[in-house]
């Protein structure tokens, strides 16, 4: 089996690959760098000489890897003691296929993470996947500590800041108090309090019952949910108090929440609970939940009011977070939060909706009016500055406004989030009113700009071929080749698949791309000439192509044209079109066999139908769905549903594709079921040769 790497686990989180080298030369550099180019990301690799250089180019760009050669093992120690940094998230690699086991220990004892034998390219493939996978994992930890970190740090503020009496009991000790709690009983600070036993504080009288209760916890039942007990102070004076009791569980950790008030102000409390349960920490304006109990309720019993729903998005708040950091960037939410509140009247309802949103609920006379309150409201924004430090900033904001006239309340937030969309895309700091006709118009809008850039692209000459081999599992001769569309922008950058196609479709120019598909690929089969004849080609057609009963004679012509065998070609179509357009399918299985190409069924196996598609229409070939290989090692149901699909193959005397193989892993299993052919990433990524080597 030929090299292969399994670059998708990269899709979406390393756009770039960073590289750090030292003192690698001749072939081991031409290999290391031959097997960074495979790995499917763009790969900047720079060099270094000395620690000096390297500090250098490590405060200037953030690198994933850092490979040294070994040939001089204390050298290399050296450099990795001090390029090693424990909070750093890139990676010490060892670049060498002579390092003995001592030596390599010794490596990897003071940093180094992975040995590279450059002479072996799987081993080196695997180790920079693995490493890859570990920094993407080490990355999201630091992200995630991070912001755990920061809402640790926000309750701890919370509750100090609060003017309740609050304290955390675990395992009978106390885990936290606040300045309050530790006040009122006759304490300085909460710091005095920490890690002494709770019941020292409870009075002799009150203690067994309080202890009965925090065993009956820890057994697993239910603590009450107040209390009247004495408290007993620092000086041994015992208060009689009232306690809230709160329970929280977490795994194997369990603590208890209790909030301190004294005797006969229960509805004092509970109104402040009440308030501070509905309003969010940072702004003081209500939170997402109340908000959206707001907006039920309002929906439900709008009385004989007119109410219009505010979706207030700050203008690229993301790069404003980057330049201040969380603590600048929150100043500017607080300072907005305050804008509003002063800006809309009391007895509308205000919230933080979520990060950099407000939604607001109003009142209002009608469309006209809620458009010039909302004016207002980019207007103040737009206008005012946040003093942070030495710097003053100015921001905007774009408000999307839904009536909320018949909607359910999920809808009115999405009509309103797609106005304040269209707002920020129209340069933000603007009001856009969600009119029903808007969301067809935008689509329609959408369709427009890309059957221009489709046709733009076909008279440009920015389509193009790539080719995935298609490889046999029991030796069966010929070169087989999926002929895959890519499309790429006018500054030469790739466009997925996934994007114009469903745009294509939609415009209805997939017929016409698959046309250029087939022409260009039967065109690079005549100039590879007579000698290649053993080459099959599988390509995909549409619904548009497999309805266009224009398709074959014109597909007769082009392959008279260029003196290509029709048995060269293999059309594939979607397993699911041909549930409900088994007409035009027997049509186009019938043209093609005059021809003498064959038909393939692509995601065979993904309807129930599976089976009694195939009776009908006899397939040379079942692609089997990707969804079904990707469960191999995770789901064994996935062995049988092979063994399933590969016995309807056997039947109609057709022949498998496992579509999709990724990795190792599944292969001895495919073998095991009978499947005839693989193809993936794990054979060969798409290409722009067909220059696989079928006989390795």
């Amino acid at each position: 089996m030929p090299d292969g790497f399994d670059v998708g686990f990269m899709a979406g989180k390393l756009n770039r690959i960073n590289v750090l080298i030292h003192d690698l030369v001749g072939e081991h550099k031409k290999t290391l760098e031959s097997v960074l180019e495979t790995l499917g990301n763009q790969v900047n690799v720079s060099s270094f000489s000395d620690v000096e250089s390297a500090n250098d180019a490590l405060n200037q760009k953030t690198y994933d890897l850092i490979i040294l050669s070994a040939d001089d093992v204390k050298q290399s120690s050296n450099l990795i003691q001090q390029l090693h940094r424990p909070e750093s998230s890139y990676s010490i690699l060892i670049a060498s296929n002579q390092v003995d086991a001592v030596n390599a220990a010794k490596l990897l004892s003071v940093g180094a993470r992975g040995i590279l034998d450059l002479d072996n390219r799987d081993i080196t493939l695997y180790t920079l996947q693995r490493e890859l996978k570990d920094l993407l994992t080490r990355r999201k930890y630091q992200k995630l500590k991070l912001a755990y970190d920061e809402l640790d740090q926000r309750f701890c503020e919370m509750v100090e800041s609060s003017r309740d009496a609050i304290a955390c009991v675990q395992d009978g000790m106390l885990l936290f108090t606040n300045s309050n709690f530790a006040q009122r009983v006759g304490y300085e600070q909460g710091k005095d309090l920490r890690g002494l036993p709770f019941l020292d504080l409870i009075a002799d009288a009150d203690r067994s019952r309080m202890q009965e209760v925090l065993q009956a916890y820890s057994r697993g039942e239910s603590p009450p949910a107040n209390m009247e007990v004495q408290i007993k102070g620092a000086r041994g004076v015992a208060v009689p108090i009232e306690m809230d009791i709160k329970s929280n569980r977490s795994g194997e950790k369990t603590s208890l929440l209790l909030t301190l008030h004294r005797p006969n102000s229960n509805q004092e409390l509970e109104n402040k609970l009440r308030m501070l349960k509905s309003q969010d920490l940072l702004t003081g304006l209500f939170n997402r939940q109340y908000f959206l109990e707001r907006l039920k309720s309002t929906i439900t019993n709008p009385g004989d009011k007119t109410y219009a729903l505010f979706y207030v998005e700050v203008d690229d708040f993301k790069e404003l977070k980057n330049r201040l950091g969380i603590a600048g960037s929150d100043m500017v939410l607080v300072e907005i939060a305050e804008l509003l509140r002063k800006l809309l009247q009391v007895t509308h309802y205000t919230s933080r909706y979520d990060g950099s949103v407000f939604t607001a609920l109003l009142a209002v006379d009608d469309k006209k009016d809620s458009v010039q309150t909302a004016r207002r409201i980019c207007h103040a924004v737009k206008n005012h500055a946040v003093r942070i430090e030495s710097q003053s900033i100015t921001t905007s904001c774009s408000i999307g406004i839904c009536m909320l006239d018949g909607l359910t309340a999920k809808d009115a937030l999405n009509h309103a989030h797609k106005a304040a969309d269209q707002a920020h895309a129209g340069g933000g700091n603007q009001v856009k009113f969600h009119i029903p006709m808007d969301d067809e118009l935008a689509d329609q809008d959408l369709q427009r700009q890309w059957q221009q850039k489709i046709e733009q692209a076909l008279a440009q000459g920015r389509f193009q071929l790539v080719y995935q081999p298609i490889v046999s599992l029991h030796g069966q001769s010929g070169e087989k080749y999926e002929a895959l569309l890519r499309m790429q922008s006018q500054d030469g950058d790739p466009i997925a698949p996934a994007q114009f196609i469903p745009a294509a479709e939609k415009t209805g120019q997939m017929a016409s791309l698959d046309r250029w598909v087939i022409e260009h690929a039967i065109t690079n089969l005549a100039q590879k000439g007579s000698s290649e004849q053993n080459i099959t080609l599988f390509i995909k057609l549409s619904s548009a192509s497999i309805e266009d009963i224009s398709l074959t004679p014109w597909l007769s012509r082009i392959l008279k044209h260029h003196q290509i065998k029709g048995q060269q070609l293999v059309f594939e179509v979607v397993e699911e079109f041909c549930l409900t357009n088994m007409k035009s399918m027997k049509a186009l299985s019938t043209g093609l066999k005059k021809l003498g190409s064959a038909l393939a069924l692509d995601h065979f196996g993904r309807t129930p139908k599976s089976a009694a598609i195939q009776k009908h229409l006899q397939a040379n070939y079942l692609k089997i769905d990707g969804t079904i290989i990707g469960q191999l090692g995770m789901n064994g149901d996935a062995v049988d549903r092979i063994k399933t699909l590969n016995a309807i193959a056997t039947a109609t005397d057709s022949q498998t594709i496992a579509q999709f193989v990724e990795d190792a892993n599944c292969l001895a299993q495919l073998w095991q079921t009978g499947v005839n052919y693989i193809q993936g990433y794990f054979v060969q990524e798409p290409d722009a040769l067909m220059s696989y080597d079928f006989n390795d």
